[in-house]
């Protein structure tokens, strides 16, 4: 009967880290997930503002919910982060293409 109770406890042991894995995997799906729809909701923007004349007021997203009024000065070139703090500036295209890449490498 002992060993039937210890083979029962080692199962439950099992069920429960592989349970933990199941919530860690969906919380990692989720995330990306976002991450996605943030990558191609930019590259829509990106498009849009392709259309936008220089001079155009415009609000520039600050933090969640909260906007500041601006003037576009280029609706050409985008100033981008590149990693560790590194800014270069690209045209839409070129910014598109780096969005896209990122968005293959969430696929992946």
């Amino acid at each position: 009967m002992e060993e039937k109770e210890e083979k029962i406890q080692k199962l439950y042991l099992e069920f429960q880290e592989l349970d933990q894995k199941i919530k860690q995997l969906e919380q990692q799906n989720s995330q990306l997930s976002t991450q996605l729809t943030d990558l191609t909701a930019t590259v829509q923007n990106l498009d849009d503002i392709k259309s936008i004349k220089n001079g155009t007021e415009i609000l520039v997203p600050i933090s969640g919910g909260i906007y500041a009024k601006a003037e576009l000065k280029d609706s050409k070139k985008f100033i981008v982060n590149v990693g560790s703090n590194i800014t270069t500036v690209k045209d839409v295209d070129s910014t598109k293409n780096l969005i896209e890449t990122q968005v293959r490498s969430t696929d992946s």
